[in-house]
Parts: C-alpha cells; structure tokens; sequence
C-alpha cells in the first residue's frame, strides 16, 4: 500500500507519492505531536504479510490487503465528516480539526484506536477477497484456471510482452481426451473425472512458472506456454502429447482400484511477439484457442493419439502451383543471382563474339533450370499426393476435410499425366 493510495479530502492538495508496499518497513519521519502515521498502523511487515497470506497467492492477497485498507480508512474518515469532525490527510498523515484542541487529540486517539483494530479486520476482508477472486478464476473440480482465470492471467501476460522488446513468442497446446464419452460409459463419471484431473495435474507437473493451465470444458484442457521461442514449442507441445498417455492413469472402480491407459488428440499454435502486439488481448487469446482446437480437430481426423501443429497443418493443407515451386527453387538454389550475372556479362562485354558465347550458355542454363524444375516439381507433387492418398484413407466419408482432400489428389493426378481433365 502507498501513500498515494491514501484517499485525499476535497480541496486538499493530493498526498505525496512515496512508495510503500505491504511486507516493507516504512521509514521513520520525525515524530508529530499532532496526526496519526496511517502506514505505521496499516502496512503489514514481511512477517505479517508471510503469515496473512498463508495458502493464498502472496501478489493477490497484497492487492486484495491494500484495497480493503484504502476502503476501511475511507470509511472511517467519512463516519467522522458525518459527526461534524473535519479530517486532513497529507502525505500519509491524518489529523483530525476541532475548535478545541483536547477535543481534537481525543477524536485523534480514537480514530487510531478504529485504525489498529481495522488491521486485523483488513487481514480477513482481505482473505476472503482473494479467495473468492481465486474461486472465480478456477475450475472447482482440478484447481487448474477456468476460461475467466485463463483470460485474467493471459491479459497480464500481454502487458509483459508489449514492454519487453525480447520477448519470444507465446504458444497454445489444447488437448482432449480420445474415446472418452466410452470411458465415461464403461466406467462412470466419477472414474472420468479422476482420469480429468490426473492429466491436469500431469501437465501442470511439466510446466514452468508463468505458464498456464486452464479447463474449458468437459476433458477440454488448454496449455498457454509464455515466452517461448518457436522451436521450443513445437517441441515441448510434442513432449505434452507423450507426457499425457506415459502410464496408466490409476482410479477407484467399484471399491477396487484399476489401471486405465488413455491417449489424448492435441493441436498446438504459436503466436510470434509481432503477431501479439498487433491484435487486442481479447482477440489474441481467442485465435490461440481457436486455432489449436482447430489443429486438435485435425488430430482426431486423422485417426487421434497425436499432435499437430497448426503452421505443418497449413503447409500440408496447401499444394503449391508449379510457379510458385519454381519460385521457391530459384530461391532455395541461388539460381537469381547465376542469371543474373550472365546476364551481366552479356550487358557489359564490348566483343561482340563474347556476349554471343555468354548469350548462348544463359539460353543452354535457362533450359537446364528449367527442366531441373520441371523433374523437382514432378517429385515434389509425386510426394504431395502420397501423403494425400495416406490422409485420405483415414478419414471417415463425413469427414468436411475430404473433399478437399480429393480435390487436391485430383488436381495433381492431372498434374502429372495420370488423369484426364
């Protein structure tokens, strides 16, 4: 709590801003034979705050303690207007104002009296505040963040990344649980919501502090990895796959216990420091969730127990057009600045029989280029469909992704002579 978190009365001028912060010691001024120290009585030292905030989160009781300080003092204050007593803060100091000077020492001594017995009563409004904002923000059931605490955290951590100019990258992992309305069916809800909370407490186990773990819905769990590089996460969203199917998950069925084995279906998608300074904290949260659900639907599509990533998701999705290869190869293979340095040659020779020789080995490269990528492309969409032809065999008929899936497969086959149009 600071002095200027003091509340000011009307036509004062406002309190200065020294800091002080509950658990800090505050620093000794002069002592006045006239005002009560409000921070002397209200500021928790280290030891108080340690103890006050015993199994609660320490940052939160903190805010919750100076809010409910800064109200208790206020309603103090303005009980005393309501009796007709004036009161000053300055600086952290309150002195109360009376015609008659033993009046005003006795109002004093009393409102000291009210504030060293609000501490404690501060203390528990302060408890309560915190827990309740914690219950609000958790799922009852794993103790891992609802949506509202995912958003709340989430909205915190953008203010990171918008201040800190190294900041990596942030990644999402949503991952669901295969079969389970079967499981649920073979062994009823109870032994479902141990096996929800076993593989929430198995992924809280392996992230770091500042990452988040969040339930959004039934055996919907969402991981949100900060400050991550991309290669990092494609990594570590791969390792939360394994980690979720390891061991047997072992739960009470029927009085006796049993070892369940599960899988899990995951999608993962990364968004770079750029993409989240860009966008509102609100939207951003939303397309990290979205589009990892949407590479986690991709995973069940395929057959389930796997993860995929978004950014492979996308690269798969699309075939690129034999320009668009060529493009690429041309890139990949330096062949631009081969061009143009015969083409160069030929620009800057003055013999005439030279820039015919130069004129001649740019015809005879071009065509080698472009038969190279015409036998590369080949093999490229050769690849392509292969891996369509894979795709295709484990999608079910009512599968939306089939279509395209054939419209692709299609397409090549003309591609490559093997089709009519």
């Amino acid at each position: 709590m600071s002095r200027g978190d003091l509340p000011s009365n009307e036509g004062l001028a406002p309190p200065q801003h020294t800091e002080f912060q509950s658990g800090q010691t505050p620093e000794k001024k002069p002592e006045s034979t006239h005002g009560i120290d409000i921070l002397e009585l209200i500021v928790l030292t280290e030891e108080e705050l340690a103890e006050a905030s015993k199994d609660l989160n320490k940052a939160e009781f903190k805010t919750a303690y100076t809010e409910a300080s800064v109200a208790s003092l206020q309603r103090l204050v303005f009980s005393f207007e309501s009796l007709g007593v004036t009161t000053k803060i300055e600086s952290g100091i309150v002195r109360v104002e009376a015609e008659d000077e033993k009046i005003e020492k006795l109002m004093e001594e009393l409102l000291r009296s009210f504030l060293e017995r609000s501490k404690a009563e501060n203390i528990v409004d302060a408890k309560k505040l915190t827990e309740a904002r914690d219950a609000a923000n958790k799922d009852a059931m794993t103790g891992a963040l609802n949506i509202n605490g995912l958003e709340t955290n989430f909205f915190e951590e953008t203010k990171k990344i918008n201040k800190d100019e190294t900041y990596k990258g942030v990644g999402f992992v949503f991952l669901d649980i295969d079969h389970f309305k079967k499981l649920n069916d073979m062994y009823g809800q109870k032994v479902g919501d141990e096996v929800i909370m076993e593989l929430v407490k198995r992924m809280q186990e392996r992230t770091r502090t500042g990452d988040l773990v969040a339930r959004v819905g039934g055996e919907e769990i969402v991981i949100v990895l900060t400050n991550i590089t991309p290669k990092d996460f494609d990594s570590v969203a791969q390792d939360f796959h394994s980690y979720s199917k390891e061991k047997p998950i072992t739960v009470t069925h029927e009085g006796e216990e049993t070892e369940i084995n599960i899988t899990t279906s995951g999608g993962g998608h990364f968004l770079s420091p750029d993409q989240c300074r860009e966008k509102q904290p609100r939207i951003l949260l939303d397309i990290g969730i979205e589009k990892s659900n949407e590479a986690e639907r991709r995973s069940k599509e395929l057959g389930r127990d796997r993860m995929t990533l978004h950014h492979e998701m996308e690269r798969q999705s699309d075939v690129l057009t034999k320009k668009e290869f060529a493009r690429k190869y041309h890139k990949e293979n330096n062949l631009n600045r081969r061009i143009n340095n015969l083409k160069l040659d030929i620009e800057t020779s003055e013999d005439l029989d030279i820039r015919e020789i130069h004129t001649s080995i740019l015809q005879e490269e071009l065509i080698a280029i472009e038969q190279a990528v015409d036998r590369a492309y080949k093999a490229y969409l050769a690849r392509a469909l292969k891996e369509l032809l894979i795709e295709e065999r484990t999608l079910s008929p009512q599968t939306k992704r089939l279509k395209a899936i054939r419209e692709r497969k299609r397409m090549i086959e003309q591609e490559l002579g093997l089709s009519n149009p």
